[in-house]
């Protein structure tokens, strides 16, 4: 039978009905197991070698020796798989290549703010706070610096420290954070169990 990875592309050559055309000026190679002229068979299953001709072996499935070679190719010598592969490649690969998530990015609010004002959690936010009151989080370090900046460390409940700062906008060094952009469980613990802001503050 024809080689693994050309019979999962390319028709059976016993199928009936299928049509095996030798395309003008073309002479067929002789395959290797048996000295005889192959059959020249049209790829017809969708993929990136749909339409092009390959020689094969030409007797019956049950005494057909492995012989493969591409019509096109030069001088049409076997052509092995990895060859194969690294033709198709290109021709498989989308034009556009595959779609990237777009990372969330930091727009200001109309009315000036540097973040736009929301009046009550979201549900994500929401699933949040609760994380912040019931892991186990602890507060290492915090300092007030200038204008205001306030700056803290928190030991997270998988034995991780993250850094956080609270100025002009807020930020913190977790994983959580740099995905979402918003109130991350270290930020929720130090202002809701640390500072002690009720949950239902605004701010």
């Amino acid at each position: 039978a024809i080689h693994a990875p050309v019979a999962a592309e390319c028709i059976k050559i016993e199928d009936a009905g299928r049509e095996e055309t030798a395309q003008p000026g073309r002479q067929a190679p002789l395959c290797k197991g048996h000295g005889k002229p192959c059959r020249e068979v049209e790829v017809r299953k969708e993929g990136p070698n749909k339409g092009r001709f390959f020689y094969a072996c030409p007797l019956d499935r049950e005494h057909q020796c492995n012989f493969f070679a591409w019509a096109d190719e030069k001088g049409n010598g076997p052509v092995t798989p990895a060859e194969r592969k690294r033709k198709a490649a290109p021709l498989a690969q989308s034009p556009a290549g595959p779609k990237k998530r777009a990372r969330p990015r930091r727009v200001s609010a109309p009315d000036g703010r540097l973040e736009r004002f929301v009046p009550k959690p979201s549900k994500k936010v929401a699933e949040r706070i609760e994380r912040a009151m019931a892991h186990r989080l602890f507060l290492i370090h915090a300092a007030v610096g200038e204008r205001g900046k306030v700056t803290a460390t928190v030991l997270g409940h998988t034995g991780n420290v993250y850094d956080l700062t609270l100025a002009d906008r807020v930020d913190c060094t977790c994983p959580d954070f740099a995905k979402v952009l918003c109130g991350c469980k270290h930020l929720l613990f130090f202002l809701l169990r640390a500072l002690g802001l009720p949950r239902d503050d605004p701010r």
